[in-house]
């Protein structure tokens, strides 16, 4: 059986590190998780995207959870895009 803890575990292990939820502009739809790679690449920030969130995304979303490693990642990507309208850390889902 699937307890609690169970599901717990399952989501940490799907998210490494701290979440954070990217909101973009609803602008260029097909470009704003490339430019969201790019510019955390140039800026060497690790960053982690779970692949059902992205589909998500491609559905017409403009929220999008991610795994960045700290506020100061967070706050570099978001000064190298066009496309984020803000980040904001979560503290609960």
């Amino acid at each position: 059986s699937d307890s609690p803890s169970d599901a717990i575990k399952t989501i940490q292990h799907r998210t490494p590190g701290p979440r954070f939820l990217c909101q973009f502009v609803y602008q260029w739809l097909d470009f704003r998780v490339n430019e969201l790679r790019a510019a955390a690449e140039v800026a060497q920030i690790p960053l982690s995207i779970d692949p059902a969130d992205e589909a998500v995304l491609d559905a017409g979303s403009v929220f999008l959870p991610v795994s960045i490693p700290d506020a100061e990642g967070a706050r570099r990507i978001g000064q190298r895009t066009v496309l984020v309208k803000r980040i904001v850390e979560l503290w609960a889902t």
